[in-house]
């Protein structure tokens, strides 16, 4: 049997204890029941921070991802990023369970993986065609441990990271607002992720940082170490040269330890 679990639910929680991740504090049930956790110092993130000035155009480096150029809800000027992952070929299970937005942001293993190449291409296209599906203006899927880098979204157009790469994701016609920049590091990516010298808004990775809600059924963290390592670089807050952290870190990989933190990387 490819899938030796007979659970239909794809993210099955055995363990009786409501808060997976011990010292953290349990804050509260979030949507769809996701449990929101705190580590240490609660950092200022203010998602509607914003500079001054129109942006210069992005670099060529750089790839440009357009979301949309209407409000998705109250403030116009704010960019509105849906996150998910790990649905291993269960995301009609999501039907109408995603929140409207400008990103739908998939963290990585949306494969089946079962071993038969038929069931597995036909799982891909599904989830292709559930992607097409979404209101999303724009979507992203990084490349998770169970997934093809050659697998193709013809029909939603999402962009599919396999490499590291940094985007800016532009809501509005250029110089309307300042793009929100990402980057994106996918499976086998981690050793040699450079997060830009010049801070980014949201780093996307398929697995979470060594210590940081990587924690197992077995008792085990499960974490990258090399993302734990170029998360140290921000300790020193941009100070003297060091790197300032992203207001969001979004990744998946670990489904037992899902949820969210606020976490001050400033403070070693």
């Amino acid at each position: 049997n490819p899938n030796p679990n007979p659970n239909p639910n794809p993210n099955p929680n055995p363990n009786p204890n409501p808060n997976p991740n011990p010292g953290y504090e349990l804050l509260d049930a979030g949507f769809s029941g996701v449990p929101y956790y705190r580590l240490g110092r609660a950092a200022a993130l203010n998602a509607a921070d914003a500079a001054g000035g129109a942006p210069s155009p992005a670099p060529a480096d750089v790839t440009v991802i357009e979301c949309g150029g209407g409000p998705t809800g109250a403030d116009a000027g704010t960019l509105r990023v849906v996150v998910v992952s790990d649905t291993h070929g269960y995301h009609d299970s999501l039907e109408g369970r995603v929140p409207p937005g400008d990103v739908l942001l998939h963290c990585g293993d949306f494969s089946l993986d079962s071993g038969r190449r038929k069931k597995d291409r036909e799982a891909q296209s599904s989830f292709d065609a559930w992607l097409a599906a979404q209101p999303h203006p724009a979507k992203i899927v990084v490349r998770g441990n169970h997934d093809s880098s050659g697998w193709k979204f013809p029909r939603s157009g999402a962009h599919y990271a396999t490499r590291n790469e940094l985007l800016a994701l532009r809501k509005g016609a250029e110089g309307a607002a300042a793009d929100v920049m990402m980057y994106v590091s996918p499976h086998l990516g981690y050793k040699n992720a450079a997060v830009p010298a010049a801070g980014i808004d949201i780093l996307a990775t398929h697995a979470p940082p060594n210590g940081l809600l990587d924690f197992t059924y077995n008792g085990q963290r499960a974490g990258s170490s090399h993302l734990r390592l170029m998360s140290r670089a921000w300790a020193r807050g941009g100070a003297d040269g060091g790197k300032a952290p992203p207001r969001l870190w979004a990744c998946g990989h670990i489904h037992e330890a899902s949820g969210v933190m606020a976490v001050d990387f400033t403070s070693d």
